[in-house]
């Protein structure tokens, strides 16, 4: 015989046979409902026909699978045809409503680099901070290795115990050497005194462009909270400071077994090192490459675009995937808008299979080219190509499918601007120090794959089913919201602030700390 049905935090439940209340615990009694509640049914879920439970309805959809792959492929243009097309006109013909668009809001941010210093403005001091004991100090030196190399021009103070000074000032490897008793000589030894930050107050240290906590462990953070820094970067602690700038979360404990550098202090605290480097200065090592790369090119690119109607954009509409490029009649609005309000010239650049969308931006804006008396691109080029289709004053030169890649890198190095989807060029174009204006879909978390570089503005539309993670732009089905929401003007406006912001810099004379003569001035 069912039990009284009984009332609960969330409203009447159904009788069970054993007098308990349905979906609760058998400790909790709950509340008897009143004489004569009747409680309402329980919910029928329901059921999607076809969904498996029927073995012919499964096969034939799994024909139907097999036949929709053979006829239209995916990534072909009958594919796209039928997803974008002609599905829609169909459903609208037979009276489907379409789903609604998911919100979107509009982003522009910058650079990483450029968020916490800005372009022309370097880390130039730095406080590292290492004040354990001694086998700790030993372990940190590749660490403090990674941050003199990435930042060889600033001037470096390290915060370590008294007993550790003398060692440090000998690695020649830190501009100036302070210590602060906050643990005791001896790790075992009592730790009842209290730490007195008027240490710190005493030492009368200015303020540091950076301040880096490479302990692993928690409690030295604190010391982070009596040091003035623009940016503070250590691994997550209670105590730190709620101005972090940079946080790495702490790691599980290694397993037992041999050494697992990944979890050894070694190896994390050249974790910590590497992330600082990598976040503000993201150009370490990658642009040098790159210039290994380009520099044999450097100079007939440079020719290449000399004459040429300022402000040279370089232009890219494509990437390795559709569903991450803007619409094509946007980049061609953008493109007449340079050429006709700015006076300046599009440069397009690209592979063979961009060829068509450059044949639709020339017809818009017109063929151009330098102006008289400037060289031309020839033979030069060896096998790449044989230079622009066109020849002319102002408008837009072509230059998809006709130059190698490394020599598309060189040509990015002499643009006044970048205006590019998610691809490698734009990657190369920021990489170079190129202004550089990013599109991005919302596929993948752009914190993941932001341009690296000082001068970089992406533009992203917020949605609520970002990121994805699709391949194919006819997977998405709320209409590719995260790109179409992206207006013409706030392209056209962020690329007005680049050029703004480059021209202003370009009248300043470039201004720093002189670099360091060598590892004797940094022994003292």
């Amino acid at each position: 015989m069912s039990g009284p049905a009984r009332w609960s935090a969330s409203g009447p439940s159904e009788p069970v046979p054993d007098g308990r209340s349905h979906g609760r615990a058998q400790s909790d009694p709950g509340i008897e409902a009143p004489p004569g509640f009747e409680p309402p049914p329980r919910p029928v879920p329901a059921v999607r026909p076809g969904t498996g439970r029927s073995l012919p309805w499964t096969i034939l959809r799994r024909l139907l699978l097999e036949l929709k792959q053979l006829m239209l492929p995916k990534s072909s243009g009958r594919e796209r045809v039928w997803a974008l097309r002609v599905r829609p006109a169909l459903l609208r013909a037979a009276g489907v409503p379409p789903a609604p668009m998911p919100l979107a809001r509009v982003v522009v941010e910058s650079g990483p680099a450029e968020r916490h210093f800005g372009p022309g403005d370097p880390v130039r001091s730095i406080l590292l901070l290492k004040v354990d004991h001694i086998g700790d100090l030993l372990l940190a030196l590749p660490a403090f290795a990674t941050l003199r190399r990435g930042f060889p021009d600033a001037s470096i103070t390290l915060m370590c115990g008294p007993w550790n000074v003398a060692v440090a000032r000998r690695l020649a490897l830190f501009d100036r050497v302070v210590a602060v008793s906050f643990f005791p000589g001896k790790a075992d030894a009592s730790r009842r005194r209290t730490f007195d930050p008027g240490g710190i107050a005493a030492l009368g240290l200015p303020e540091f462009d950076l301040a880096v906590d490479l302990r692993v462990d928690e409690d030295s953070r604190l010391l982070l909270r009596h040091v003035r820094a623009r940016f503070k970067a250590g691994y997550f602690s209670r105590l730190m400071p709620p101005d972090m700038a940079l946080v790495l979360p702490q790691d599980s404990p290694a397993a037992p077994g041999p050494p697992d550098m990944l979890h050894h202090q070694r190896g994390l605290m050249g974790r910590l090192a590497g992330a600082v480097v990598a976040t503000l200065d993201p150009l370490q090592d990658g642009e040098a490459m790159l210039a290994r790369v380009t520099a044999e090119h450097d100079a007939a690119m440079a020719a290449e675009l000399a004459g040429l109607a300022r402000p040279v954009v370089a232009v890219n509409t494509m990437s390795g995937r559709d569903i991450k490029n803007w619409p094509l009649d946007r980049f061609v609005a953008v493109c007449r808008w340079i050429t006709a309000e700015l006076g300046g010239t599009v440069v397009l650049l690209g592979g063979p299979g961009d060829a068509r969308n450059a044949a639709a931006i020339l017809r818009e804006v017109g063929a151009g080219g330098r102006d008289a008396g400037a060289g031309r691109l020839g033979a030069g080029l060896g096998e790449a190509g044989a230079g622009p289709r066109q020849a002319g004053t102002g408008g837009a030169r072509d230059f998809v499918g006709r130059l190698a890649l490394d020599q598309s890198f060189a040509m990015l190095r002499h643009v006044d601007l970048y205006l590019g989807n998610d691809s490698g060029l734009t990657h190369a174009a920021a990489m170079s120090r190129v202004p550089t204006v990013a599109v991005f879909s919302g596929i993948d978390p752009i914190g993941a794959w932001m341009p690296l570089g000082p001068e970089v503005t992406a533009i992203r539309a917020e949605v609520g089913c970002s990121p994805c993670h699709l391949t194919h732009i006819t997977d998405c089905p709320n209409q590719h919201v995260c790109i179409q929401a992206i207006p013409v003007a706030t392209v056209k406006a962020a690329i007005l602030r680049a050029l703004d912001g480059a021209s202003a810099r370009s009248r300043v004379p470039a201004s720093g700390p002189p670099r360091h003569g060598g590892a004797a001035n940094r022994a003292d």
